[in-house]
């Protein structure tokens, strides 16, 4: 069995448990606990390393991402342009906010910058500019992996950015298994809206394609997530996003692929669980 890179997006809201707060002592707490788990079990996981992706959703008013300043301000503003960077560098504040938590419950660990974003800090040192050798080193060495800045590219969520490591990573290591991990209000991907219909059939799997076709019909993925899935297929990598419930933690969806649906970057049938 391959050893696999996991690649998690570590949701912004999750950073905070009060309303209006940025960020909570207890939230960023439970999101390193979180993490610490799956690095102290990663031999019975079969995990070679764990990236984390930050979003930003946890900035008041939505500053965190770039759709929701554009909306506010107009798409014609002169704020709109810089929207993107704006998201961008929220991200960078929660990874660094996420590195001290682990920092205090001792988890080995190191920031490393989205492409084309390198910063320098005289605090945090030189953020290294991200390398897939560099990371491959990293988790060589125990550390869990943070990602600050997205993907670096405008127009894109950090769900899609989680997707797009997990594919860099596909491409340079193919001995490796290569998976994205993304939680949600709802356990998986399925054929109806499950908050209207209590009939709704969810699937234990499913490919990028397939959802591409009808897309309306499956938004539970963000679109770009699915088209990076989809170029990944027709390049014969193989990468998979497991879309699973957040009440349930990242080893519990690592220890059960069938937790959730698993979307496949190739084209497999589409089963229902």
């Amino acid at each position: 069995m391959k050893q696999r890179v996991v690649h998690l997006k570590q949701s912004g809201e999750l950073l905070t448990d009060v309303k209006g707060e940025r960020w909570t002592a207890t939230a960023l707490k439970k999101a390193a606990t979180r993490i610490s788990e799956v690095q102290a079990r990663a031999k019975e996981l079969n995990a070679f390393g764990l990236l984390v992706v930050s979003g930003g959703g946890n900035v008041p008013d939505g500053f965190g991402r770039g759709e929701n300043i554009r909306a506010q301000f107009g798409e014609d503003s002169a704020i709109a342009k810089y929207a993107d960077v704006i998201g961008r560098r929220s991200t960078v504040d929660n990874t660094i906010m996420l590195a001290a938590a682990l920092k205090d419950a001792g988890v080995p660990h190191v920031i490393f910058a989205a492409p084309n974003s390198v910063f320098e800090d005289i605090e945090l040192g030189e953020i290294k500019e991200y390398d897939v050798e560099l990371v491959q080193t990293a988790f060589r060495e125990g550390k869990v992996v943070l990602m600050a800045g997205g993907s670096g590219k405008g127009g894109q969520t950090t769900d899609a950015a989680v997707v797009e490591y997990a594919l860099w990573q596909a491409k340079a290591h193919p001995e490796l298994e290569s998976v994205a991990l993304k939680s949600t209000k709802f356990n998986g991907v399925y054929d109806a809206d499950p908050a209207k219909d209590p009939n709704a059939k969810r699937y234990a799997e499913i490919s990028a394609s397939t959802m591409l076709a009808d897309y309306e019909r499956f938004k539970a993925v963000d679109q770009k997530c699915l088209e990076i899935l989809q170029a990944a297929g027709k390049e014969n990598v193989e990468v998979q996003l497991q879309v699973y419930d957040a009440a349930f933690s990242v080893v519990d969806a690592l220890k059960d692929d069938k937790l959730g649906t698993i979307v496949h970057s190739s084209d497999v049938d589409a089963a229902f669980a």
